[in-house]
């Protein structure tokens, strides 16, 4: 009989590391990738270790070390190699700072996000944002946290955590606008002060003139004279090569008088979308459904609300070829409802085969 310790095999030793994480579902613990939800939980750890020890933000570069330090060892045995263990580790950790899980601060630091709860009525779950992480929740908690992607979801009937946790409204953490999307968008056209254009160059956001269902991408067009004289979405291309987005009067194709475009409580993709609807030509989405998935792809950037929605309910499925469009995304058959709802908010056509 010999001695000594019996090799551990890479999927072996992710099963233990997710496991002194908070992980307990059998389906995590078994899974042989570096996934998104852990390395969204080993930036908790090592985010709330740093914070309770100096008591003061960590600066990213040593949270990113320190995150990625049990994973190195294990990311050569996996799909993963080093520098693809980086890329997972930044892009989930910019996904936590826009779910509000992490807050980034000034001068590349990042500090937890108080602990609180985001009811989610339609999915019968509550998001939990913030405060220590998973493994240091209480237990009963912690093993009823469910994860689509990088989020902590809890079933709503769970029992209440013994410790003071704020209730954030869903709207209010997802921060959309209170108006419908049409009304808002034609709100945003009017409200624009505007001043005469000059000869300046500008391409035009006309969804009307492009083919139906097309990427936004290619919504983007030279003026017209065509075009029905009024108000629309313009970019002009400054000096160093960024965009300025403006709202500008068009006549025969040509702005006669621009302004700088406020959107208030919303962002330029929603606008986006707003034209879209207005001109009565969607954007589509394929969307496929499996036993457990239902995978979606997408091949135009979605609003920042909706952007949060998809990043808690679902997960980014990674493309080997280095484009950034087709998205494809995976999210657990009981939240599609949801996700399809916002969609279709946002006058997006699913077709799901």
């Amino acid at each position: 009989m010999s001695g000594g310790l019996q090799p551990v095999s890479a999927e072996q030793a992710l099963a233990l590391v997710r496991q002194s994480l908070g992980f307990f579902a059998p389906s995590e613990l078994s899974q042989a990738s570096i996934s998104p939800a852990l390395c969204a939980e080993l930036l908790r750890v090592s985010l709330w270790s740093n914070w309770v020890l100096k008591c003061r933000p960590v600066y990213v570069t040593r949270l990113m070390n320190a995150a990625a330090r049990p994973l190195i060892p294990l990311a050569a045995l996996t799909e993963e190699g080093s520098e693809s263990l980086h890329e997972l580790l930044r892009s989930s950790l910019e996904d936590l700072g826009a779910i509000g899980d992490l807050v980034e601060l000034p001068g590349g630091r990042w500090a937890p996000a108080p602990l609180r709860r985001v009811p989610m009525q339609a999915i019968d779950r509550y998001l939990i944002l913030g405060g220590p992480p998973t493994g240091q929740l209480p237990a009963h908690i912690r093993a009823l946290v469910e994860r689509a992607g990088i989020a902590r979801l809890v079933p709503a009937k769970a029992p209440p955590m013994p410790i003071m946790i704020d209730t954030l409204p869903e709207e209010e953490w997802l921060r959309l606008p209170n108006a419908d999307l049409g009304e808002w968008t034609q709100r945003m056209l009017s409200a624009v002060g505007l001043d005469p254009a000059g000869d300046l160059e500008v391409e035009v956001y006309a969804p009307g003139a492009a083919p139906p269902g097309s990427e936004q991408y290619f919504r983007w067009r030279m003026g017209d004279s065509r075009m029905p004289d009024g108000r629309y979405l313009v970019r002009h291309r400054m000096r160093r090569g960024s965009n300025a987005h403006l709202i500008a009067e068009l006549v025969r194709g040509r702005p006669i008088a621009v302004g700088p475009l406020r959107l208030g409580d919303g962002d330029l993709r929603r606008l986006m979308y707003g034209l879209d609807l207005i001109a009565g030509n969607p954007v589509r989405v394929r969307a496929e459904r499996r036993q457990k998935q239902w995978s979606l792809k997408l091949r135009s950037a979605l609003p920042q609300p909706e952007q949060r929605l998809l990043l808690t309910l679902g997960r980014e499925l990674p493309r080997l070829d280095g484009k950034y469009y087709p998205q494809r995304w995976d999210i657990p058959i009981q939240y599609a409802q949801r996700v399809t709802d916002a969609l279709i908010a946002l006058g997006i056509q699913v077709d799901e085969n």
